[in-house]
């Protein structure tokens, strides 16, 4: 844990190209849904797309996507009633809030949902060990759990290239500030498949982690009973 600010420095400043990459193993269990975004890769492909992503989501705009949280969190507590998946619906909820800073027109519950629901179904797919491929089987008796895997990856970029395609060109947004955003030379940055690499980033990796947080916080307080009370 890089905690104090000499080691901030010597990891973050004076040695990053030493820490930057990513694991051969991170990179392939995350590519076939995020391409090369930068939730995957480093060096200057990763710098020249941080340095549009970053003023996206600075601090300073935190005050516009505020209304977003709080409309999600309003509808999912008028829904619940009774016995909840609390995980499934909050992984749901926080890819719609993105989704709506991303498409504020016309991104959809349906296709966050959608999102949320594949990327989980991806995630125990590809955690999963095929035993018969390492126990060196032909393929036609191995590879069940990577072909379920990629049959969800290939679901989830669908759905996020729907979502482009159905953007409506004046609805402003993230989606069309990453859209306008320009490479050093003047041409576009993110060409269609880049697109769709860094926007399944946004809505997967912007979603989940608060979604996870948000989950083990109500266990906890579920534990707690004071808290729980409060």
């Amino acid at each position: 844990v890089v905690n104090e600010p000499d080691l901030v420095r010597h990891v973050f400043i004076l040695h990053a190209a030493d820490y930057e990459a990513k694991s051969r193993h991170f990179r392939s269990a995350v590519s076939p849904v995020l391409g090369d975004s930068m939730f995957g890769n480093h060096g200057p492909l990763w710098a020249e797309r941080r340095a549009v992503v970053m003023k996206l989501l600075h601090p300073s705009r935190t005050a516009g996507f505020f209304p977003l949280f709080v409309q999600g969190a309003e509808e999912m507590a008028a829904r619940w009633r009774g016995q909840v998946d609390v995980s499934a619906e909050l992984a749901g909820t926080t890819a719609l809030a993105v989704m709506r800073a991303l498409f504020p027109r016309t991104g959809t519950e349906a296709a966050a949902r959608r999102i949320a629901s594949s990327f989980a179904e991806y995630e125990q797919s590809v955690l999963a060990v095929d035993f018969a491929h390492l126990l060196g089987l032909p393929d036609r008796l191995s590879g069940f759990q990577l072909r379920g895997a990629l049959r969800h990856a290939r679901d989830i970029r669908a759905t996020i290239a729907g979502c482009i395609a159905a953007a409506d060109p004046e609805e402003g947004g993230l989606f069309a500030e990453m859209r306008a955003a320009l490479a050093p030379d003047g041409q576009p940055l993110l060409d269609a498949e880049d697109l769709v690499n860094e926007l399944g980033m946004m809505l997967l990796a912007g979603s989940e982690t608060s979604a996870n947080a948000l989950t083990w916080s109500l266990y906890l307080i579920a534990r707690h009973p004071p808290t729980l009370e409060r």
